[in-house]
């Protein structure tokens, strides 16, 4: 039963993840203030709004990228002044990538507008269906903090 439940589970995320970022996320949404990025310039400044900073490496591993692809992506966000590179102070040889205060702001301004597009995507939910999906995603986050990365 266990494995078939698995088994059944993992072919509703195949299904499911897709669907939500297909009706919610599909178009990351802009402003007159913030460049329009492409998606993988939006994560890397995802991942160094959480971190604040990270070795080039260690976003290559996070992002799956190669190092020859990711250059060109921190090359435009380094001239946009949202992101920075410098040496590391533990190891000289690594090259660190750290978030500006522009970059800061830039992930903030783009929060609130995708906030405000899932908001306005999810109006034509009524309070039955909003209440019952506030209830799935708090079981899907403490279900999801228990898997093994």
């Amino acid at each position: 039963m266990t494995s078939e439940l698995r088994q059944s589970v993992s072919e509703g995320f195949i299904n499911v993840v897709p669907l939500l970022y297909k009706k919610l996320m599909r178009t990351l949404p802009t402003d007159d203030k913030s460049p329009s990025l492409p998606r993988s310039s939006f994560e890397i400044l995802r991942i160094l709004n959480e971190r604040r900073k990270t070795s080039i490496s260690e976003l290559c591993t996070l992002m799956h990228i190669s190092r020859p692809n990711m250059t060109p992506l921190l090359d435009k966000l380094e001239e946009l002044e949202l992101v920075s590179r410098r040496p590391s102070e533990e190891d000289r040889r690594v090259t660190e990538v750290v978030i500006t205060a522009e970059g800061e702001g830039y992930c903030s301004r783009l929060r609130a507008l995708i906030l405000e597009q899932i908001r306005s995507k999810l109006e034509s939910l009524g309070d039955e269906d909003l209440a019952e999906l506030q209830d799935c995603l708090a079981t899907l986050t403490r279900i999801a903090n228990k898997i093994k990365s």
